[in-house]
């Protein structure tokens, strides 16, 4: 089977793209099929709601957007970026809650947990996106939103959220 785009590879489940401009910054051009990113669809089949017992069932298909190696470069290195950050600005919340709460009770040490955990995990996303973003370079998930066949399939009731019962 093959699309406008892409070649279906059926023994990896995926659309492979034909095109190889790089849809991430739009100058260059991708030049292996490892270095593209592949996000995934997925389409709810059944869904059985019951009192006692849920289930969902569904198909799910990669799809490939051309990425140039300079692209790729920049998403990992935004990511561990981003993780070295979070992880910092985590370490800095603890030693203020410790500050702040310099009695020895169950309250310091849920709060630091709390606040490592929160710190630590939510702005990792945000802080990627943006170091992307001041390189020129559209972050991973937005390229596969902007996909023109990732697009179509979502109007054809496809969704980028895996379904859970």
């Amino acid at each position: 089977m093959q699309t406008s785009r892409y070649t279906l590879n059926e023994k990896r489940q995926r659309l492979e793209p034909i095109s190889t401009l790089c849809q991430y910054c739009f100058k260059d051009f991708s030049t292996e099929m490892i270095d593209n990113y592949f996000g995934t669809v997925y389409n709810e089949k059944d869904r059985t709601n019951i009192v006692v017992y849920r289930s969902v069932n569904f198909q799910k298909l990669g799809i490939g957007i051309p990425r140039c190696k300079n692209c790729k470069k920049v998403h990992h290195n935004s990511a561990v970026y981003a993780w070295i950050i979070s992880f910092v600005l985590a370490v800095g919340v603890v030693l203020v809650v410790n500050y702040y709460h310099s009695d020895h009770t169950i309250n310091r040490i849920v709060y630091s947990i709390l606040g490592f955990l929160v710190t630590f995990l939510l702005p990792s996303f945000y802080i990627a996106t943006f170091l992307s973003a001041q390189q020129g370079v559209l972050f991973e998930i937005k390229g596969v939103e902007n996909e023109a066949q990732v697009q179509q399939l979502q109007r054809e009731g496809w969704t980028l959220n895996q379904p859970s019962a």
